[in-house]
């Protein structure tokens, strides 16, 4: 099966350059979408998600974990360095996360002064994308395959993530890429 990826950005999670993904037309669609983190080495590979509900929705809820400590604190100069540097790791899939909130809302004006300039730092791209749930699935995990086999200088932000597999019964998507973001390492196609 094909499938094209038609991308639409950069947008952003504050408003201020009026690129506000919330407010955009294209943040009322389903799909596919990738984070871009700017870098003294470029654009790095930060984030691959897929969403059912409209990207804006999602983009409201990853806000929403990052403010409220479920969310990794990185450090935002190290960040916009091209380094991974944690100064809060955030509970998500974690047991006993109590004293893990209790630290990061003891300290939350440090951990705010970080989240801001890291958020502002994001260039957020989006892909329509009106398929069942599994295939969009299937192609975000196809991307992030492709970063996760990126040098390790590309990589560097990229976290580890869970995705969603092939079956032996699974069509193999060819996936093409059109108009593809500026993002190191991005492919104008893939194998999902």
């Amino acid at each position: 099966m094909n499938v094209a990826l038609r991308w639409e950005g950069p947008f952003e999670f504050l408003g201020k350059n009026g690129r506000s993904l919330l407010l955009a037309p294209a943040g009322a669609h389903a799909g596919i979408y990738v984070w871009g983190a700017r870098t003294e080495r470029g654009l790095l590979p930060h984030y691959v998600g897929e969403t059912k509900d409209s990207f804006g929705k999602r983009h409201l809820q990853h806000f929403q974990a990052y403010v409220s400590g479920v969310y990794s604190t990185r450090d935002a100069d190290a960040f916009v360095a091209g380094r991974e540097q944690m100064l809060h790791r955030g509970p998500l899939w974690r047991s006993n996360t109590l004293p893990a909130f209790q630290q990061f809302i003891d300290n939350f004006p440090f951990f705010a002064s970080h989240l801001y300039r890291t958020l502002q730092s994001i260039e957020i791209y989006v892909a329509p994308l009106e398929v069942v749930q599994r295939t969009r699935r299937l192609v975000e995990g196809g991307l992030v395959r492709v970063f996760r086999e990126a040098p390790h200088d590309i990589r560097a932000l990229f976290p580890d993530l869970r995705v969603w597999s092939r079956l032996p019964n699974d069509e193999v998507l060819a996936v093409e890429c059109v108009n593809p973001p500026p993002i190191l390492g991005f492919p104008s196609r893939f194998e999902a």
